[in-house]
């Protein structure tokens, strides 16, 4: 699949949403293509995305001594569920 480079290159572009997690409204300022990853897991666990980053949320505070940066935590966890995709489907990186 190939991207025309200005495509290629928004996806680099952070993005600062304001999103809701356990109904209290916060910012996540993360890229492009961490957002239309997040947007696909949460289409395809067929929940709202505020309520996946809220569940991933009280796992990070339950399995984590103490997460500091969510962001970082999010893009971890997207990147994390990718391979494990990939691993599934048996793509080689």
């Amino acid at each position: 699949m190939h991207l025309r480079r200005t495509t290629r290159a928004s996806l680099f572009s952070p993005l600062q949403r304001s999103i809701r997690i356990h109904g209290v409204s916060t910012c996540l300022r993360i890229e492009k293509i961490y957002w239309d990853i997040l947007s696909n897991l949460a289409r395809r666990e067929k929940t709202p995305l505020s309520t996946m980053l809220s569940d991933w949320d009280i796992q990070a505070r339950t399995n984590h001594d103490e997460i500091k940066n969510f962001s970082a935590y999010v893009r971890v966890r997207c990147v994390a569920h990718l391979l494990q995709q990939m691993q599934t489907e048996n793509i080689a990186l």
